[in-house]
């Protein structure tokens, strides 16, 4: 086990992950599905005001929207 990070261990053996690289996570392609209940976990974190969830929200809920 690393000692620097708790968090961090071996893995021995062929992984089912496919590599992910970060950029990758910004192509247009990508869909992700949320709840309202992670918005409010990023207003909880600091990523975001809660004005800022709310318009998000709005927006992204509305009929018709993408």
């Amino acid at each position: 086990m690393e000692k620097d990070n708790p968090d961090t261990f071996v893995m021995e053996g062929q992984s089912e992950w496919e590599v992910t690289h970060v950029d990758d996570v910004f192509l247009p392609s990508v869909q992700v599905q949320l709840g309202w209940s992670d918005v409010e976990a990023a207003v909880a974190q600091g990523a975001i005001v809660p004005t800022q969830a709310h318009a998000l929200w709005a927006t992204w809920a509305a009929p018709g929207s993408p």
